[in-house]
């Protein structure tokens, strides 16, 4: 560790600066995937929570229809 701070010390400070925004700008970077990342897996979980609803929809409507079919028959049969 000591000998890559000598080799700092020896180097231009311009060096360090450009090497200290690098890594800086490398961090933003990769901060910045990760928030998309985000973004992207949320709209994903949105959208699979959306067709869920939609698709327990149908099949409460396919439930109502059987209940109603059901009752249907049952009236039928009592005559």
């Amino acid at each position: 560790m000591p000998e890559v701070v000598d080799q700092m010390a020896d180097l231009n400070p311009w060096h360090l600066i450009w090497g200290s925004l690098e890594t800086i700008l490398k961090s933003g970077y990769q901060m910045l995937a990760y928030i998309k990342r985000m973004h992207r897996q949320e709209a994903e979980a949105q959208k699979a929570q959306k067709d869920l609803q939609a698709e327990i929809h149908h099949l409460q409507e396919s439930v109502a229809e059987v209940e109603h079919l059901t009752n249907k028959m049952v009236g039928i049969e009592s005559f």
